[in-house]
């Protein structure tokens, strides 16, 4: 496998979650791969005497990433899309051909991670200006507006309708929408990306925020070009009552919807998690 290819599947993993929520073992064969790449270019570009040219510097830029204390995921996407550009206009064809099949990929992964980390120092910024117990006030807060009304509301009755849809219906709601006895539900896909944005990017307390997103990862994982009902299922009621979990560790004590209330509503949160546990896909 060429070093092109190689950063293309750095890019790839990059896209689908930031580096810090990668599994550890994935995390060290991406930091492994990745060195013996860049280095592999270094090398061959210093045996040729290229050492003033643009594309060395290019992919100097990458390796001195890498030599750096920490990993820095946004100076590497950004230097790697920086010699992507410079490896499109090659004279070497094979180069050339696999620059511009890894560049959308590259691309996606450096605007992911900057939204991503631009939001964050955006709620840091926020937080600074705020006592520890606004904070928390602030975060609880949110759990109900979005946790609750906006994200679990309707992610626990998308679940509560897998356990007694068909399968053709599961498809419309997973993609246009499905009219159910709780009302005309949206289809599940197109909301997705907004819910984890929406929820988790606007949390002050690191620890609850980390939990929401690494769950947010973990579920999106079953959401593939061809979906499995049955493990999209499970995965699902995983995914709803993790949240319920982390709300309830965080201290929202009863469960108050506004639209759809397939658990009941004004009940306590462990009474909904023991509900949830107890239907089947």
């Amino acid at each position: 496998m060429t070093p092109l290819e190689i950063f293309g599947i750095a890019a790839r993993l990059l896209v689908k979650r930031p580096f810090a929520f990668l599994h550890s073992d994935v995390q060290a064969s991406f930091l492994k791969e990745e060195k013996m790449a860049v280095y592999s270019l270094i090398k061959a570009l210093e045996d040729k005497k290229l050492h003033a040219t643009l594309v060395y510097k290019s992919v100097k830029a990458v390796h001195d990433v890498f030599v750096a204390e920490d990993f820095d995921e946004v100076s590497f996407v950004q230097n790697l899309d920086n010699l992507v550009d410079i490896y499109s206009k090659s004279s070497d064809k094979k180069l050339k051909k696999q620059a511009i099949e890894i560049k959308s990929d590259v691309t996606k992964a450096k605007n992911c991670l900057l939204e991503y980390h631009i939001l964050l120092e955006k709620l840091a910024e926020n937080g600074a200006e705020m006592s520890e117990e606004q904070r928390d006030k602030n975060d609880l807060k949110h759990i109900q507006s979005v946790g609750i009304f906006y994200v679990l509301e309707y992610t626990l009755q998308v679940f509560y309708e897998f356990c007694h849809i068909s399968d053709t219906d599961k498809k419309k709601l997973l993609t246009v929408g499905l009219k159910t006895n709780a009302g005309n539900l949206p289809g599940y896909l197109p909301l997705e990306d907004s819910f984890r944005h929406e929820l988790c990017l606007k949390i002050f307390d690191e620890n609850l925020r980390d939990k929401l997103l690494m769950a947010f990862y973990e579920f999106e994982d079953f959401i593939t070009e061809k979906i499995d009902l049955k493990k999209f299922g499970i995965a699902l009621k995983n995914f709803n009552l993790t949240l319920l979990q982390a709300f309830k560790e965080k201290g929202l004590k009863v469960f108050k919807a506004l639209v759809y209330k397939p658990f009941g509503n004004n009940v306590d949160i462990e009474e909904v998690i023991k509900n949830i546990k107890n239907l089947k896909i």
